[in-house]
């Protein structure tokens, strides 16, 4: 895969559609420099809407505060 600057991949290992195995795939495939896999152990298909989905929720949050530039840093570059 192209490189992408930082890439999220959150999965579930009690999902009936899709394998963890589509996580590592992503995972091993992109060469971005910065990368995040989460295995949720407590939800099924919909992750967004299903047991963890604070920590989906947090985890993302927390992913994207780390990778994107601040408000700052974007003010600058102008």
């Amino acid at each position: 895969m192209p490189c992408w600057r930082c890439t999220a991949c959150w999965a579930t290992r009690w999902n009936d559609v899709a394998s963890t195995k589509s996580a590592d795939l992503v995972e091993s495939s992109i060469s971005s420099p910065s990368r995040r896999k989460l295995i949720l152990h407590n939800s099924y298909h919909i992750i967004t809407l299903d047991n963890e989905k604070e920590l989906v929720a947090d985890e993302t949050i927390a992913f994207f505060n780390q990778h994107l530039p601040s408000e700052d840093a974007l003010l600058n570059r102008a």
